[in-house]
Formats: structure tokens, C-alpha cells, sequence
């Protein structure tokens, strides 16, 4: 028996089995497509393909079942010195396995038998392979921020036509090129074009041309939620602003910071809390312009300010404190007769005090003693008031039982005495020592 597979473009294999044989499935399957390289298949570049058997025995009927591996299937009997054949048309291009199978024939000897066969071929119907041209077309996977894009492309094989796909959408004639497309076509968002060439033959590309990229039209979104805007603040204040910066497309890709003198170019760097917050501190006096800049992965920027001032430091403090001499002021009150025994002294500034510098040192109160013509220090507990303007001495404060007051000598002459220790928070000392008498009473 011998199989005689013909191709339309000349290739032939002729196979010859003895009576009885059976020849076993023949080629490996595709791993590639459009290169007809292969040389475990058969390429037909029209499609056209037929099978002719001539039957060599003398004995033998075999009926022939042919499956051309696209759906149709053909069918012939084959008797002694006969010879049969079967054509067929692929409509489009493609990897097929065509399958003969032979079941055991009928014999004219019946001392011998005819056998059987099942054999398989492996074919090719190339199509035109497609290539995107970049540029004009986007990369692969790259971020786009223009809602326009505009495809060219070629192919291996002369006179074709192309179609084309945007997004899995129905493919349709796109021979004019170039293939273009605008704000109406492309929402942001990732979108893929995909174009195919189909040849004379009316064969397409399998395999057809892909281009995926991303549209990112829109800015991203960028807020200050907190922060300065239009305050002045004092010499050596901090200032400190909160902001949210997003972009759901193609995500963030940069946050920056700067802080610059009103009317001055933007210098951008960043940002001392990273993507979310800024701060600075001890600006010099002057008005300053705060600006955030957040930009997405598709080149797209978004900024945001704010106005804020630094107040001029105010001049140094060189006022020397004094003490208030008046009865609102000072307890007991200056040259008081008959002050309550059990009174507290107390005496208020001109301006808030330094506490580290009120103390049993810097403020005491004295007895006279008539004998001795001398003033003795009685002892006291100090206290500061909560503004740090009134200092106050409860006299044997300290050795008092709790609940209990240790009065002062009757009908005594008694004073306050302020040292020039005493000093304001500038560090500007009292400008002269003070000093009150009051008497106390019986």
C-alpha cells in the first residue's frame, strides 16, 4: 500500500506500509505559530490541500476516513490498482492535524489479510505576521498623560489588509493608517490596541499585534487640610501644614515642599513629614508663600499654597521692673498702723518676675529692734503668684503646725525689703532696692 500525500505547493511524502500494517500518530504539536520553520509540519501558504492514494495490492478494499482537523472530513474507497484522492480548503489560517484512518479492508484471499492504518499529518496555513511601529504608538505598559494615540503599523507580506481593536472591542478595517484616537475613545485607565493584516488569500494573523498602555489625563487630587493660611505668627513660632495627595489612576509618584519668600520662584525639595506634612521653624520676619506639589506616575503635577507672615522680633527688654507702691499693691500697705498680726507681706511687680530670682535673699521681712537700732530677718515661706507678678512671704510658714498661725510681735515696726537680686524675664534687675514699713497692732 502506499499513501501519497500531495501538497499544493509540490511538497510530497509518499509512505509505503506492507499488507497488515499499522503505522502509528506522526508529529509533534505545535509550539509556534506564522514561521513554517517546523520540520515536523507541512506548510500550505494557499490552503489547499489533497490526499491520493494508489492502491498497490492485488487483493485488498480499503474504505479511507480522512478528518482534516478543522471540522470537515472526507471519505473514499480505495480498491486493487485503483487510485483515489480527496481535496480540501482550510478558510483560515491555522495549525491542523490531518487524520487518515483505514479499518481493516476486505480480501479476495482468504488465506490473507488486509490491514489496518491510522496515520496523522500535522499542517501548516500560515498567515501574515503584524508589527506596531513605536513611535508613534506608545510603549508597552507606559503611562500616558495625552488622551490622543495613533497607531502605524506593517507587515511580512505585501498587499494585505489590517484591521483593528480597541479594548476587545469588534475588529474593523483600519488600512489607512495612521489608526488615531482621541479624547472620546480613551478615559483614563489601561486600554490595549490590537491589530491584525490579512493577506490575499483572505488569511489572517493569529497571533495579531498588541499594544497595552495607560491613559492618565487628570492631575492628581492634592489637599491642604491643615495648616497656616494668612496668619502672622511670632518670631521663632513653628509652622506646620497636613495634606493628602492622591491618584487613583497611574498612583503618586513624587510629593514636594517649599517655603519661600512671597513673590519668589517656588523651590521645591522635600517635604519634612514626607507625602502628608511640612514644618518650619525660626523664619526670619517677612511674608512667605507655602507650596505643595504632588505629581503622578503620568507626568501630571498638582500644587497647592498658602500665605502666612513672621512678625519682626520685638526689641530687647531693657526696662528695669519696680514694685507697685500702692495700697492695692502692697499687703500690708505702706506705713500701716495696727497690721493684723498674722498678715502676709506681699508686694507686686510692674511686669511678670523670673521666679529663680525671688527668693529668701531677694525678699525678706525684718523686724526692728530698738536696742540694737538694727533690722532682724524674720523667717518666711515665698510663694509667686500664678502670673508671676505678686511674690508673697508667710512669715514662719515653714514652722507652723498645719492649721495653725504664728503671729507676729505686737505693736512692732516691721518692713519689706526687695533687693535689686530681684529680676524681671528679661534678666533686667530691679532698678533699686524697695522698701515698705508698716507697724503692727496689739
Amino acid at each position: 500500500m502506499v499513501l501519497a500525500l500531495a501538497m499544493a505547493n509540490g511538497t510530497a511524502m509518499a509512505i509505503v506500509v506492507d499488507d497488515g500494517a499499522v503505522l502509528a500518530p506522526g508529529p509533534r504539536p505545535p509550539d509556534n505559530v506564522n514561521n513554517c520553520t517546523d520540520p515536523d509540519r507541512y506548510c500550505l501558504f494557499t490552503g489547499n490541500v489533497a490526499l491520493s492514494v494508489t492502491n498497490t495490492s492485488s487483493i485488498c478494499t480499503w474504505t479511507y476516513n480522512i478528518a482534516w482537523g478543522d471540522g470537515d472530513s472526507s471519505s473514499f474507497v480505495s480498491t486493487p490498482g485503483s487510485t483515489q484522492s480527496a481535496t480540501h480548503k482550510y478558510l483560515r489560517s491555522g495549525f491542523y492535524t490531518i487524520t487518515v484512518d483505514i479499518p481493516p479492508g476486505s480480501s479476495s484471499d482468504p488465506n490473507r489479510a488486509c490491514g489496518s492504518l491510522i496515520e496523522q499529518h500535522l499542517v501548516e496555513v500560515p498567515g501574515p505576521n503584524t508589527f506596531i511601529n513605536t513611535p508613534p504608538a506608545p510603549t508597552s505598559g507606559s503611562i500616558a498623560n495625552s488622551r490622543d494615540a495613533s497607531f502605524t503599523y506593517t507587515s511580512n507580506v505585501g498587499s494585505v489588509t489590517f484591521e483593528c481593536s480597541l479594548d476587545d472591542s469588534p475588529f474593523s478595517d483600519c488600512t489607512s493608517q495612521p489608526k488615531s484616537y482621541s479624547d472620546s475613545d480613551l478615559a483614563d485607565g489601561q486600554h490595549t490596541f490590537q491589530v491584525r493584516a490579512k493577506d490575499a488569500n483572505g488569511y489572517e494573523d493569529l497571533s495579531p499585534a498588541t499594544r497595552t498602555w495607560t491613559v492618565d489625563g487628570t492631575p492628581p487630587s492634592l489637599n491642604i487640610t491643615d495648616g497656616p493660611d494668612g496668619e502672622t505668627y511670632a518670631a521663632g513660632s513653628t509652622q506646620t501644614w497636613n495634606f493628602t495627595a492622591r491618584d487613583t489612576t497611574s498612583g503618586i509618584t513624587s510629593v514636594q515642599c517649599s517655603v519661600v519668600t512671597t513673590g519668589s520662584p517656588a523651590s521645591f525639595g522635600a517635604c519634612a513629614g514626607g507625602n502628608s506634612s511640612h514644618s518650619v521653624i525660626n523664619k526670619p520676619s517677612g511674608s512667605y508663600t507655602f507650596t505643595v506639589k504632588a505629581r503622578d506616575n503620568g507626568g501630571l503635577e498638582t500644587t497647592q499654597s498658602r500665605m502666612f507672615s513672621i512678625a519682626a522680633a520685638p526689641p530687647p527688654d531693657t526696662t528695669a521692673p519696680t514694685v507697685l507702691d500702692n495700697s492695692s499693691s502692697l499687703e500690708p500697705d505702706r506705713g500701716a498702723p495696727g497690721a493684723p498680726r498674722t498678715t502676709n507681706v506681699s508686694a507686686t511687680f510692674s511686669e511678670e518676675m523670673r521666679p529663680d530670682s525671688l527668693t529668701s535673699s531677694t525678699f525678706k521681712l525684718q523686724k526692728y529692734n530698738k536696742k540694737t537700732r538694727k533690722w532682724k530677718t524674720i523667717p518666711a515661706t515665698l510663694s509667686l503668684s500664678s502670673d508671676n507678678k505678686t511674690a508673697t512671704l508667710d512669715p514662719f510658714g515653714a514652722t507652723e503646725p498645719v492649721g495653725t498661725e504664728n503671729p507676729l510681735a505686737a505693736n512692732k515696726k516691721f518692713r519689706g525689703f526687695i533687693t535689686t537680686g530681684a529680676k524681671d524675664l528679661a534678666g533686667n534687675p530691679l532698678a533699686s532696692k524697695f522698701i515698705w514699713i508698716f507697724k503692727t497692732g496689739g
